[in-house]
């Protein structure tokens, strides 16, 4: 863990092992509660939430670690063409900021972390990138990578959970929170309670929602009474991750719009990711109907008719 984390961090230090520049073990003291640094990594899930997150923590660490730049689909390489998107108007904003600090919540190995860090390092700004992630063994693949890309100076990876931040109030320029972590919290509204105070005011948010209904669920619950009666029933379904049922949550337009309003944010920009074109995490290539899809799910993605019907939203807000 690099020192200069420390002044994001809103913690004191009870014991450390230190090399170089670099705490390499070490016991924090956060807001009554002890966190541990283990070769250079900060775990910062307080034991009560670790309890809980156990097994959605164990299945985030058996998967596979997506490569850097590389993907096998053209299904995952789309939806990062599509987050892109959203990625490139926060890093817009944020080349109006001096010495932006961006968190990245649910970063996994960090592809979101090294595009805005590259793109602000191109500019030639000061800047500071933290991502955040329940599972520790994309972090340690994201840790290496740091260091090949000469970015060890503006970028450090964290161990934790969306509903308990370990980071001082209004440290941040700027929060993501893309590919899904507040569909897997287990309490939305305490994620944005803490995404909010650790933002600085007018500090941006980048986040993802699973459409509760989307154009493709619209189109089952035609086709499928089955499917009708269960989906409409209940807000929260599962998905397979790992072989473990991991509690998801589906958000509609109105959830996404009041929850953003009782923690004082407002809605800047709407993008639609899949909207058009299915998403198939089991199949890796695209068939010529579904490239043409893909170009009109990428061209039509803030059309104001088809913004909310997308697999995904992407909602770019901005806090009071």
């Amino acid at each position: 863990m690099k020192r200069w984390l420390l002044e994001l961090l809103d913690c004191a230090i009870v014991k450390s092992r230190e090399c170089g520049d670099e705490i390499w073990g070490a016991v924090l003291e956060c807001r009554g509660t002890r966190l541990g640094v283990s070769r250079g990594i900060l775990s910062a899930i307080p034991r009560h939430l670790y309890r809980i997150y156990k097994r959605i923590k164990s299945a985030y660490e058996s998967l596979p670690v997506a490569p850097w730049r590389a993907t096998a689909s053209e299904f995952i390489r789309h939806m990062r063409i599509m987050h892109a998107v959203g990625l490139e108007e926060l890093v817009r904003r944020l080349t109006k900021v001096e010495e932006p600090r961006v968190l990245a919540l649910g970063c996994g190995w960090g592809f979101e972390v090294f595009y805005i860090a590259l793109r602000l390092r191109e500019m030639c700004q000061d800047f500071k990138v933290v991502g955040l992630d329940i599972a520790r063994k994309p972090v340690s693949v994201a840790r290496r990578l740091v260091e090949r890309l000469r970015l060890s100076d503006h970028v450090e990876f964290v161990v934790g959970v969306t509903e308990w931040l370990p980071f001082r109030s209004a440290s941040f320029h700027a929060v993501t929170a893309i590919y899904g972590p507040l569909d897997h919290t287990l309490d939305p509204s305490q994620a944005f309670r803490e995404i909010s105070r650790v933002l600085k005011p007018r500090g941006l948010l980048l986040a993802t929602f699973l459409n509760r209904l989307s154009s493709h669920t619209v189109m089952w619950i035609v086709r499928s009474r089955r499917f009708r009666r269960k989906f409409l029933r209940q807000a929260e379904s599962f998905v397979s991750v790992a072989g473990q049922r991991v509690r998801t949550k589906f958000w509609t337009r109105s959830e996404i719009i009041t929850l953003a309003r009782a923690f004082r944010f407002k809605i800047a920009r709407v993008w639609s990711l899949f909207s058009m074109l299915q998403l198939k995490f089991k199949q890796t290539n695209m068939t010529s109907i579904e490239r043409l899809l893909a170009r009109l799910d990428y061209g039509l993605s803030s059309a104001p008719v088809i913004r909310w019907l997308g697999r995904y939203i992407m909602v770019l807000m901005e806090k009071d």
